[in-house]
């Protein structure tokens, strides 16, 4: 949760981080907590005060590391159907938002290899299994049917409730993709609820 809450922050600043993976985040023990840090911010930037033409220009370059990349930062603007939806969203507040939920994408792929101990994709490419080419874009649609096969009718279980988000962060469809602080808010509740469920039980 102290991972999403840095994202979060930092999109509350006007930035984004655009190279999120679990290895640009330190963890310090203290005592009974654990300290959180972000590092090798190198290629995050400040969209605040941009204009739609200028989002649009940022949008148009691959930036990341590939395995955790959102297939439409993968590729691009040459994509028809991710052109046609900058085309029609060319606002401020939506290009923004684009932006932000490209983070989610790899926060959500980061917090499933924190949580299982692999990616998703460990043995291909991200450009593969997301989408990036028509060809194969089946294989998409059997990892994430596999994924929710898997956890089908028991998603808040501790075990499957880290797949589950992964499923809502990277949704292809944009319209559809849980942002990072809908995410922190659902990690909440889920806190909470696991609270409740240890007083009750204790």
């Amino acid at each position: 949760m102290k991972m999403t809450m840095f994202i979060k922050k930092a999109h509350e600043k006007g930035l984004v981080l655009r190279d999120i993976k679990p290895a640009n985040y330190l963890y310090k023990p203290e005592s009974d907590k654990i300290k959180v840090f972000g590092s090798d911010l190198g290629l995050s930037i400040d969209i605040s005060g941009k204009s739609v033409a200028q989002l649009k220009d940022l949008l148009g370059h691959q930036v990341g590391t590939y395995s955790y990349m959102a297939p439409e930062s993968i590729k691009s603007l040459r994509d028809t159907t991710y052109f046609k939806w900058v085309q029609k969203n060319s606002t401020v507040d939506k290009l923004t938002g684009l932006f932000r939920l490209q983070d989610s994408f790899s926060l959500g792929v980061s917090l499933y290899e924190l949580s299982q101990g692999n990616r998703p994709q460990e043995s291909c490419d991200t450009i593969c299994f997301y989408g990036s080419t028509s060809q194969i874009g089946s294989q998409c649609s059997q990892l994430k049917s596999g994924i929710q096969n898997q956890i089908k009718g028991n998603e808040q279980h501790p075990r499957n409730i880290f797949k589950y988000w992964f499923l809502m962060c990277t949704e292809p469809n944009l319209d559809n993709r849980l942002s990072v602080i809908d995410l922190m808010t659902e990690m909440r509740e889920y806190h909470e609820s696991l609270k409740a469920k240890i007083t009750t039980t204790y």
